[in-house]
């Protein structure tokens, strides 16, 4: 912000400890998220890709859904509420925490940890992951295709680490089937990603 033409004064829109409450058309429960916390920038984002990875995932079966990267748990708890058991791996403690107040009466269990240890969990058959910009990586994809997850669902928000991933995913023993695009950062070049992978 400039005051009466010097030099520009930065302004603060939001910051600090507490937390916000989000609603998501779809989800029966609304979700806490702390100040520091990640939430999607459009207003339409976290409802239609939890649409788009509940269609992808499918219909409840046997053995677990890893949510991973799972942050407060968007996209877990929208599939424990559909039935599926759900087991989130977050990297940050504090997210974690509200994973856990969000999913509460759910089949849905969070921890904090390393995605690509708990990407060899023995019982799991669907992996939803939505990494940040970095993508998620060889080790969490190399543990993927060394684990029996049957199908995976990428959401990704960096197309050009989206396609690292998806290449090696590939040669690893998945076949690409779907990936859509969703203009979800307005008058940006940017775009939000969902990719589905099977065996």
């Amino acid at each position: 912000r400039n005051r009466g033409g010097g030099a520009a004064v930065p302004l603060t829109l939001h910051t600090g400890s507490g937390s916000v409450t989000e609603s998501v058309p779809g989800l029966g429960r609304s979700l806490r998220v702390r100040g520091a916390g990640f939430w999607q920038v459009h207003r339409d984002a976290a409802a239609l890709l939890t649409d788009a990875v509940r269609s992808a995932v499918g219909e409840p079966g046997d053995g677990q859904v890893l949510d991973l990267y799972s942050g407060a748990g968007l996209l877990g708890i929208a599939l424990a509420e559909d039935g599926h058991r759900v087991l989130g791996i977050e990297g940050s403690a504090e997210a974690v925490e509200d994973a856990r107040a969000n999913a509460h009466g759910l089949d849905a269990r969070f921890t904090a940890g390393r995605v690509e240890a708990a990407a060899l969990v023995a019982d799991a058959r669907v992996a939803v992951l939505d990494p940040p910009r970095a993508g998620a990586g060889a080790a969490v994809v190399d543990a993927l295709t060394a684990s029996a997850v049957e199908r995976i669902v990428h959401v990704a928000c960096d197309g050009a680490t989206l396609a690292r991933d998806l290449r090696r995913l590939a040669d690893g023993g998945f076949r690409i089937d779907s990936v859509l695009a969703h203009d979800l950062f307005p008058l940006t070049g940017h775009l939000e990603f969902v990719a589905v992978l099977s065996r």
